[in-house]
């Protein structure tokens, strides 16, 4: 993607409290485990002894948050909310003096925004007055930086996230079938076979409403024959047929 804009976001001071919101409800997201690198106090001490392990490293908001930019009068705010949730979180806003560019960009392209964090919560290893080795917990001031970019076309046929994927990312996904190397196509150059990407949605084929069928009736096949009832059993099998008869049609 082009880079159309970057700049660090200056007023987080008076969004604090959306701010502190925003952390917790990534923490929740995560969980522990992945906070600090998901390292413990004694690996700290023991791999990284002269380094700052922070809470969350840069990326970590990035990759689960929509942003977007709100116009208010003559400034834009810049609201962040964390993706499957509707709450939303302002983090600070757009230099007035960069106002009028955001309006062309909005004018005239598609764009995508990510955000950078620095500092935070972070634990570094300390020497005691005694000699002794202790893990601490220390804090800085949360800042942030605003990339903006302009949106490739996507072109008729393909898919949106396989695209941004393979362009954006640099990730590659290859057909199941044949094994061709993809560019974000909706069904395989090579071989046309229909292509879902990861984080897409799609219907289930009849075959795989078969095979979830087949499972379901096995298991009340199972809860029959432990019950004893064979008059329920017998009762069921015509039922079971007309569902797969409907599957087809």
């Amino acid at each position: 993607m082009k880079k159309l804009l970057q700049f660090d976001i200056k007023d987080t001071e008076k969004h604090k409290t959306d701010i502190s919101k925003l952390i917790t409800e990534v923490i929740e997201y995560y969980g522990k485990e992945f906070l600090f690198n998901g390292l413990s106090n004694p690996e700290i001490k023991d791999e990284y002894y002269d380094e700052k392990i922070y809470q969350l490293d840069k990326y970590q908001i990035n990759t689960i948050s929509d942003i977007k930019l709100s116009k208010q009068d003559d400034y834009y705010n810049i609201i962040l909310s964390i993706k499957g949730s509707e709450k939303e979180f302002i983090v600070g806003s757009v230099p007035l003096a960069l106002t009028f560019k955001i309006d062309k960009f909005l004018e005239t392209s598609d764009i995508k925004c990510e955000i950078l964090m620095t500092g935070g919560k972070y634990k570094k290893v300390i020497v005691n007055d005694d000699g002794a080795e202790n893990v601490k917990t220390f804090r800085e001031p949360i800042l942030f930086r605003l990339s903006i970019y302009e949106r490739p076309i996507i072109p008729e046929g393909y898919s949106q996230i396989g695209f941004e994927d393979i362009y954006d990312k640099n990730i590659d996904y290859f057909c199941p079938k044949c094994k061709t190397k993809l560019s974000g196509e909706r069904n395989c150059l090579n071989c046309g076979l229909k292509i879902f990407y990861p984080g897409e949605q799609r219907s289930k084929t009849t075959s795989e409403k078969i095979i979830e069928t087949s499972d379901k009736i096995s298991n009340v096949g199972e809860t029959v024959t432990k019950s004893g009832n064979s008059m329920i059993w017998g009762c069921t099998i015509p039922i079971i047929i007309i569902i797969l008869i409907l599957l087809f049609i």
